[in-house]
């Protein structure tokens, strides 16, 4: 019994949460799992799986050779299967 609950978790989609999360942090990313939000089509609550951002510094640009700032943002979310 425990070894088959054992390899339930380590199927589940939170484990797989757990590792995605655990890559972005050593990457440099700051990450969230299990965010909510109201969803503006339907009025229901629904589940961003993991939210990741890391800012990135262009020391040079097209406009300026002034460095400039940007926040990238990751969103995923699975689909459940119907």
């Amino acid at each position: 019994m425990i070894d088959e609950l054992k390899n339930a978790i380590q199927k589940s989609g939170n484990n797989l949460h757990f590792k995605v999360l655990d890559f972005l942090q050593q990457s440099g990313w700051t990450a969230d799992i299990s965010c909510y939000y109201l969803d503006d089509a339907t009025g229901k609550p629904r589940e961003i799986d993991i939210i990741a951002k890391q800012k990135i510094t262009l020391s040079e640009s097209v406009w300026s050779d002034n460095p400039r700032d940007f926040w990238v943002y990751l969103f995923y979310r699975v689909q459940a299967l119907r």
